[in-house]
């Protein structure tokens, strides 16, 4: 609900205050309302992690749940007593959907893609013969997953937006489990293993044949759709 609300035109200005922001990420109190629901399920589960998040002690948050009204919202060390800028909710969005995608990444990996016994000379050097392995070799595939930086999708940088596309088809390329890449997509993609320059238009034409893959191998086996990042589209 939270990214869905977002993007859509005119969004930011919905979620601006700090009680809009509570309720949406689901930890807002509510008096009234049923108990029994999924809603309500949710807003316990999200108070139970946040609970579990104050006392690890390592986190430096300590959240009280009953007087949320108290908490100044803040981000990058910044406060926001009032309305929360534009700008930061883009910055906040994009985290959030970079965090989620390579959670989900690495989720319908482990479902679509099948460990090998051994590895053997000459193949796929994404091959694994453990999760561990296999999952450090899928987030190194993709500029950012690691290190925080930039991901790539959308980027007006031909060679980064290049490099997070081909580390994506390289992932997808390993998955036994899941169906086949449509010849129409399957022959666009294909263009990301020429050794030619690759123009911006040429790579957009790419990223969106990938993305609509990905997301329907997702949305089949999850029953919804994958959360992207902002900038794959």
């Amino acid at each position: 609900a939270l990214l869905y609300r977002i993007t859509k035109l005119g969004g930011y200005e919905s979620l601006k205050t700090p009680t809009q922001w509570r309720t949406l990420l689901g930890i807002g109190r509510h008096a009234e309302g049923r108990q029994d629901s999924r809603a309500a399920d949710n807003r316990r589960t999200m108070r139970e992690i946040i609970n579990a998040v104050n006392a690890d002690g390592q986190s430096g948050l300590n959240i009280d749940l009953n007087n949320l009204q108290a908490v100044v919202p803040a981000w990058n060390g910044q406060q926001y007593t009032d309305t929360i800028p534009a700008n930061i909710c883009q910055e906040i969005l994009h985290e959030i959907s970079c965090i989620s995608f390579s959670e989900e990444l690495l989720m319908a990996d482990r479902f679509f893609y099948q460990l090998t016994d051994e590895i053997e000379e000459g193949e796929d050097e994404l091959a694994a013969t453990s999760r561990q392995d296999r999952n450090l070799k899928v987030l190194g595939s993709i500029p950012g997953l690691i290190d925080g930086g930039e991901i790539g999708f959308g980027s007006q940088n031909p060679h980064l937006r290049c490099h997070a596309l081909q580390g994506l088809y390289k992932i997808m390329s390993g998955w036994t489990r899941t169906s086949r890449m449509s010849s129409v997509s399957a022959s666009v993609v294909s263009h990301l293993q020429d050794s030619v320059a690759l123009t911006l238009t040429e790579l957009e034409d790419i990223e969106y044949h990938l993305a609509y893959h990905y997301i329907i191998s997702f949305a089949d086996f999850f029953k919804r759709a994958p959360v992207l990042p902002s900038l794959l589209s």
